[in-house]
């Protein structure tokens, strides 16, 4: 009992201090690095999912998501890209006779 005290205390705490962070990127401008960065990933997220590379352009937004938390376009290609790849495996799935 006590370790799993230990395991939720543990994740509450993660789950906090990983909001703080997100709060304290939030609200300090961006770098001109880090737009440069953003759109570098962007632009590679987006051939990426022109190209039906779903997982790989998740992969680049998300990091987008790192450095700019409050990005709702991205976070919307994101699940744009999560609803096509799930679309894409599900015909695969019904085919090896999963349910």
């Amino acid at each position: 009992l006590s370790s799993a005290l230990s395991c939720e205390a543990w994740s509450e705490h993660r789950a906090a201090a990983d909001l703080m962070a997100r709060l304290e990127r939030r609200s300090q401008p961006l770098s001109q690095a880090d737009k440069t960065r953003i759109r570098g990933l962007y632009l590679a997220g987006l051939g990426y999912f022109t190209g039906n590379d779903f997982e790989r352009a998740i992969t680049e937004w998300s990091k987008i998501l790192v450095l700019d938390p409050g990005n709702a376009s991205v976070a919307q290609n994101i699940d744009e890209a999560r609803a096509r790849l799930q679309a894409l495996q599900a015909p695969a799935a019904r085919g090896s006779g999963a349910p």
